[in-house]
């Protein structure tokens, strides 16, 4: 782990920084990396952006495990996007199909 102060490398399980004796364990531990929704999106609703999910979920992870923690919450917070993204766009189109293949409007207008 990397001290937010002097970039000396650290253990993982270090409460301070060897070098300078900076804090190490207020740095951001949780950055949620969106990878299981974007596999789901992925399957499930429409591929393409589903993709680009999962390729940010990934570089959200590789960013975190190399300490740059404000970097991999931007690529957190652009794959959660992207899954957004990819469940309306298979969801919007399931839905109008369900709505207008099913004949749900036939009984309303007579048909």
């Amino acid at each position: 782990m990397k001290c937010p102060k002097c970039g000396a490398e650290n253990q993982a399980s270090a409460e301070r920084c060897a070098e300078c004796g900076a804090r190490l364990s207020e740095q951001p531990f949780k950055i949620p990396n969106y990878l299981l929704p974007a596999i789901l999106v992925t399957v499930f609703c429409c591929q393409p952006p589903g993709i680009v999910a999962i390729v940010l979920s990934a570089i959200a992870m590789g960013r975190r495990a190399e300490g740059s923690y404000e970097r991999a919450y931007d690529a957190a917070d652009a794959a959660r996007v992207w899954c957004w993204i990819a469940f309306w766009l298979g969801f919007i189109p399931a839905a109008i199909v369900f709505i207008f293949g099913t004949g749900v409007f036939g009984a309303f207008s007579g048909g």
